[in-house]
């Protein structure tokens, strides 16, 4: 079971990613706030954290940007959504996921740090930037256009950027 404080620390990323209307162009308007937010977020873990096999590690820590909230229910959607195998947790400092005192700066437990920055209202959906991180020799910063295909959303395409 997960402590509250794994919970909290989903807040920050989820909101970070419909704020604004920045990421990677779209020039959409700014109406993210009526997205399915969990399920924003589930698409792209699902998407950028599994290894080349699409094994999904073990821990993928979400990186939070400054000023974005999430409930708690949303938080607890997210974890539920990937079980017990893979421990998704939200930081406020990197220092909890990368493990600054090992050469080449590794993701803490053999995970990846998904760095997610706002999305982007697009006349199909979304569009995100994100940065998945391993090592400091190994990440790499990815746009990812999502669409809403109710009750759940997809990654319809992803690009270098």
């Amino acid at each position: 079971m997960r402590d509250r404080a794994d919970i909290r620390r989903l807040v920050p990323v989820l909101v970070a990613l419909v704020a604004l209307a920045a990421a990677c162009g779209g020039g959409g308007s700014d109406d993210a706030d009526d997205h399915d937010i969990p399920g924003v977020y589930i698409a792209v873990i699902r998407a950028l954290a599994p290894n080349s096999s699409t094994v999904m590690p073990k821990s993928v820590y979400v990186e939070a940007l400054p000023g974005t909230k999430l409930s708690l229910q949303d938080q607890a959607a997210i974890v539920k959504a990937f079980g017990e195998d893979t421990v998704v947790r939200f930081i406020d400092d990197r220092d909890e996921a990368v493990d600054t005192k090992t050469p080449g700066q590794p993701v803490r437990r053999e995970g990846v740090l998904l760095q997610m920055n706002p999305a982007a209202t697009t006349e199909r959906g979304l569009s995100i930037k994100t940065t998945r991180y391993l090592t400091l020799d190994d990440k790499q910063t990815t746009c990812l256009e999502l669409e809403e295909h109710k009750p759940v959303w997809t990654v319809a395409s992803t690009r270098d950027c």
